[in-house]
């Protein structure tokens, strides 16, 4: 190379390199019209710039429409405990934002343990924006849990099927019944006796849709068949699906009775899940699953569902 008449012997130059990757910082916009100037302290004689250059290396992509790609997605909570994506749901301060004083840690570990036992799962992904309310409540649900608010602690219980309804923890008696109040007593209409039960899940993104069912069908001798379809949206599993299906049948299936009564605040310690005996003047339950606790002022009303056996 020829430099002001000077002869320049490339055989005995030093290359020198500087690294910029940090100041382009991925831009090509940053080599355009980039001044370059060189400081050398030292005699001058003895340096000779032969060369300046950037030497870049980058990746060359095309960008074109392809088919749909679908992937294995691992969440926030990759084991799919219902538990554990309640717990997730709560206390998330972007979310509801509870502290550990203002959720029931007992009721949640009870019932993490009976899904851990089960296999019981929820796998889903939210595409578009919901309230947390109502993503727990569907949760609550697919998940075959009672979720309230009891002393300002959010609580669960796990629902069991009729068989394995636990003994009563009390017996309701006349007395703990308010005298002037009613005990209102309702049978569940023959029509919505449901015999036959079709849960849809396993939710397909490339067809839009729920793609599995799982059947769950009742002996019955009510002499109506009804069928109900529901979609449990959240979950993804075969054998979730199943036990899912199976207690709905088994809490829906046959005909029932509901009992209402009101009594003192103070006079009985039940929570929604419970089951007590009932005994009325009238009428003697054995098995009385408590469904609705409402208070006014210390009158408490109570709402239940009565599993005893039917005639």
């Amino acid at each position: 190379a020829q430099a002001t008449g000077v002869t320049s012997d490339l055989k005995h130059t030093v290359a020198k390199l500087f690294d910029v990757t940090a100041l382009a910082a991925g831009s090509w916009d940053w080599f355009t019209t980039r001044p370059i100037a060189i400081e050398h302290s030292g005699t001058a004689a003895t340096l000779r710039v032969a060369r300046v250059c950037f030497v870049i290396e980058y990746a060359a992509y095309r960008q074109e429409p392809v088919d749909r790609v679908l992937v294995d997605v691992e969440g926030l909570e990759p084991d799919g405990d219902p538990v554990d994506i309640l717990t997730e749901l709560v206390t998330n301060p972007d979310l509801m934002g509870l502290t550990a004083a203002q959720y029931n840690s007992g009721d949640f570990s009870n019932a993490r343990n009976l899904f851990q036992a089960l296999g019981y799962r929820l796998d889903f992904a939210l595409t578009e924006k919901i309230q947390v309310a109502e993503l727990l409540r569907n949760i609550a649900i697919q998940s075959r849990l009672l979720l309230f608010w009891e002393e300002g602690r959010l609580c669960v219980v796990f629902d069991p099927l009729v068989a394995n309804m636990p003994q009563p923890i009390i017996t309701v008696r006349p007395n703990d019944i308010i005298p002037e109040s009613m005990v209102k007593r309702a049978r569940t209409p023959m029509a919505q006796v449901v015999t036959n039960f079709v849960g849809r899940y396993r939710y397909s993104w490339r067809e839009s849709r729920l793609t599995k069912t799982a059947p769950s069908v009742v002996s019955t001798t009510v002499g109506v068949v009804k069928k109900l379809e529901e979609d449990f949206d959240l979950i993804q599993d075969e054998v979730t699906a199943g036990i899912l299906a199976a207690f709905r049948t088994d809490h829906l299936g046959k005909p029932r009775y509901t009992i209402e009564f009101e009594t003192l605040l103070m006079g009985l310690d039940l929570r929604r899940g419970d089951v007590a005996g009932f005994v009325s003047n009238t009428l003697s339950y054995t098995r009385v699953q408590v469904k609705e606790l409402t208070v006014d002022g210390d009158i408490v009303r109570v709402v239940g569902t009565v599993w005893d056996v039917m005639g």
